[in-house]
């Protein structure tokens, strides 16, 4: 799973400094099937857009998400960093630069091995790990072992063999805070205006200080909750064995987020 990624420590000024160079950006081809990532060396005295590889155009949404979190990310770094030290950064800001290496190694996973693919062959590809990433994005919305090894002790189901093509992305976006979701700002850092990044941080923040939102999974997937019982959705159609589905049957379209799985009967104080 995702969680592959997570580093031990944060990172170093250099190690941040190289991750910071390079930008990599999304275009177009003209084979519909396909997609280009150019990359940016911010370090040159031109920068100027580079070839890199091509990825599957089904990719597109996944991409697109994945590169504004990296980049929206590695902003707050750079918006704050001279702040890190005060009261309202410092707690967060060991979880933020974590964060960073870790889409900084989900993005190289996915793009390094895309290099060695013919461009007859890219349309095809399938990248297993972006998929768990993803995947486990959707379901979970933290990488950090501790919550993916709560996820894994409590879904029957492994993430390795799930499909991603079963999650409706647009109920993410939907779900997600409108300063971090990216449709907002047409997925473009650039177009973050100076006067919204306290706000973006706040958002940031607050989306990882939240528990574990169990209502999200189970009206996707099904749990097993405390007293042993798998309840939530079975996505063969079938519901857990308490004779119903925890949320409708329609596919995540839940009434509001759920602030503490205790809300619903699974004890989570073991995750704080």
């Amino acid at each position: 799973m995702s969680d592959y990624y997570w580093p031990m420590y944060p990172p170093t000024e250099l190690h941040m400094d190289y991750i910071t160079q390079i930008r990599y950006s999304i275009t177009i081809d003209d084979d519909p099937d396909v997609l280009k990532i150019e990359m940016v060396n911010l370090h040159h005295s031109r920068p100027t857009p580079e070839h890199r590889t091509l990825i599957p155009e089904r990719y597109n949404k996944y991409a697109q998400s994945l590169f504004w979190k990296y980049y929206l990310y590695i902003a707050l770094y750079n918006n704050f960093n001279r702040r890190r030290n005060q009261k309202r950064y410092k707690k967060f800001w060991p979880t933020l630069l974590k964060y960073i290496v870790f889409l900084d190694n989900v993005v190289e996973a996915f793009i390094r091995p895309c290099l060695d693919i013919r461009r007859d062959e890219i349309r095809n590809y399938r990248c297993t790990n972006f998929e768990e990433y993803n995947i486990t994005e959707f379901l979970l919305g933290f990488h950090d072992p501790k919550s993916v090894k709560f996820f894994r002790s409590r879904c029957p189901e492994n993430i390795e063999r799930m499909a991603l093509e079963d999650f409706n992305w647009e109920k993410l976006l939907q779900r997600l805070p409108e300063e971090i979701a990216g449709p907002k700002y047409g997925y473009d850092i650039d177009s973050v205006p100076d006067e919204d990044w306290e706000a973006i941080w706040d958002a940031v923040e607050g989306w990882y200080s939240k528990p574990i939102d169990i209502q999200w999974i189970t009206s996707w997937v099904q749990w097993e909750d405390d007293s042993g019982n798998i309840v939530g959705k079975d996505r063969g159609g079938m519901a857990g064995s308490s004779g119903r589905d925890i949320a409708r049957s329609s596919g995540g379209d839940v009434a509001g987020r759920s602030d503490s799985g205790a809300a619903m009967g699974f004890d989570t104080s073991f995750m704080a």
